[in-house]
C-alpha cells in the first residue's frame, strides 16, 4: 500500500518521516514545558508554606513574649506542625526524596 502512495508522490516517503520527526519534536516539548510549570508549582507552594510558617512562629512568639504562653505555643505549634506533617507525608510516598 505504501508504495503505491510513493508511486504517486515520490516525496511521500520523506513527508512521512518529517511528520513523525514533528510530532516527536512537539511532544518533547510539551513534555519539557509540563515539568518546568510543575517545579515552578512545587516552588511556589514551598514559598507559600515557608511564608505561612514563619508568620505562625511570629505571632506565637508575640504571644508568648505578651503574656500568653499557652496561646503563643498553639499557635506557632499550629504552623510548624503543617509543614512537619508535609514532609512527613512525603517521605512515606517518596522514600528517596
Amino acid at each position: 500500500m505504501l508504495e503505491q502512495y510513493i508511486r504517486l508522490a515520490p516525496d511521500f516517503a520523506e513527508l512521512i518521516k518529517k511528520m513523525s520527526l514533528d510530532e516527536q519534536k512537539h511532544a518533547h516539548d510539551r513534555d519539557s514545558r509540563i515539568i518546568d510549570e510543575s517545579f515552578k508549582l512545587k516552588k511556589r507552594g514551598q514559598t507559600f508554606a515557608l511564608t505561612i510558617a514563619l508568620f505562625a512562629l511570629t505571632g506565637g512568639v508575640i504571644c508568648i513574649l505578651s503574656g500568653f504562653e499557652v496561646a503563643g505555643t498553639i499557635v506557632s505549634g499550629v504552623g510548624l506542625s503543617g509543614l512537619v506533617s508535609e514532609f512527613l507525608d512525603r517521605r512515606k510516598t517518596h522514600p528517596n526524596t
